[in-house]
């Protein structure tokens, strides 16, 4: 018996995303629609599935076999993703590069909290 794409493809991701602590959420049972996590939650969420989602359930990340349609959808003012299954690599390297803007903003936060508090603290030396 064959593999269903969304199984190849989610299987696929769960072992390239590993290191970005990617988990199975749920996988369905009465269709063929993996859910992922990240360990770290600022990723958000990731569906594989082969087809349309309710409108209650929206996932930062989605790849859906046959899709067709924007990249990017505001939802809410929300960005949400969308690839196709011939789409995967181009998938996973958004999301790495997400990942490590992530990190660059955290870094550059930190180091403004830093210099923040130098300043800070040499006026209150002055004082």
């Amino acid at each position: 018996m064959a593999k269903k794409p969304t199984t190849i493809i989610a299987r696929r991701v769960q072992r390239e995303l590993g290191d970005l602590g990617i988990y199975l959420h749920n996988k369905a049972v009465t269709t063929t629609s993996w859910y992922f996590k990240f360990k770290d939650e600022r990723i958000r969420s990731l569906t594989v599935r082969d087809h349309k989602t309710k409108p209650e359930y929206r996932y930062k990340w989605n790849i859906v076999i046959g899709y067709t349609g924007p990249k990017k959808v505001l939802d809410r003012g929300v960005p949400r993703y969308f690839y196709s299954e011939n789409e995967v690599d181009e998938f996973l390297e958004h999301v790495r590069r997400y990942y490590q803007t992530i990190l660059k903003n955290e870094s550059n936060s930190a180091q403004q909290v830093s210099n923040t508090t130098k300043i800070i603290g040499a006026n209150y030396e002055k004082l």
